[in-house]
């Protein structure tokens, strides 16, 4: 199955746009504006990353509050990465910097910054790096090649996350805190080393998270494209 542009009755030029917004609203490759996702200007790219970064913020409290055993806190970065590499990132930054600034703001008396906890936002990069890479070319998007992103990720985040919380454990004596622990504990116990432990035990979460993640930043990437050429068709000018 694939996603594919489209087609449009008045062809223009390749490279140009004869609707508004051209900077915000251009696709990637030839073929008009209606791609799945498209190459926004680097303003817009702030602004959405922005925004992404917010409500990721919002998803994983809600994550935490309802105690879904899944991390759910990618597929607001992916969406930033189908517009492009600012806006993955700017997404990535503001969502971390959001969450230290929270629980300061709402529980100072209690508040207590922990810097190593930054370490795994180093999960946030391949994210954007892997979706840049693998879609910022595309203009026919398969969910054979979602889905071969996310499991790609899922390994990826697996071994990095585990890293991280191995060198946190030996030289802070850092505690497990998300919904991995109960498992890397069962493979601890079974006199498995402790970073193969930590990093095996995210496999199964990450194989289901990552995926989904993917999926749903295109998902979330095709709605703001759609929502834009509404937004363009209503202020096109009427023809004379």
């Amino acid at each position: 199955m694939k996603f594919a542009p489209r087609s449009t009755d008045n062809a223009t030029p390749a490279g140009r746009s004869s609707r508004p917004l051209e900077g915000l609203n251009r696709g990637i490759g030839p073929g008009g504006s209606d791609e799945p996702f498209f190459h926004a200007s680097i303003p817009a790219q702030l602004v959405m990353g922005a925004v992404f970064g917010a409500l990721n913020v919002l998803v994983t409290q809600l994550v935490n509050l309802l105690h879904i055993p899944l991390f759910l806190d990618e597929f607001f970065n992916a969406a930033g990465a189908f517009f492009g590499w600012t806006g993955g990132f700017t997404s990535v930054l503001v969502h971390r910097t959001i969450s230290i600034i929270l629980p300061a703001v709402a529980n100072p008396e209690r508040f207590s910054f922990v810097p190593i906890d930054c370490l795994f936002g180093l999960c946030d990069i391949p994210v954007v790096v892997l979706v840049r890479l693998m879609f910022r070319r595309d203009r026919h998007i398969s969910t054979v090649k979602l889905l071969l992103c996310g499991v790609i990720l899922a390994i990826i985040i697996s071994i990095l996350g585990g890293g991280i919380f191995t060198f946190l454990f030996t030289c802070c004596g850092y505690g497990e805190v998300s919904s991995v622990r109960y498992l890397t504990m069962i493979l601890t116990g079974s006199r498995i080393p402790l970073a193969p432990s930590a990093m095996l035990s995210r496999v199964p979460i990450n194989l289901v998270d990552k995926p989904l993640c993917v999926f749903l930043g295109f998902l979330i990437a095709r709605l703001v494209r759609r929502l834009l050429n509404m937004r363009q068709r209503r202020h096109k000018p009427s023809e004379a």
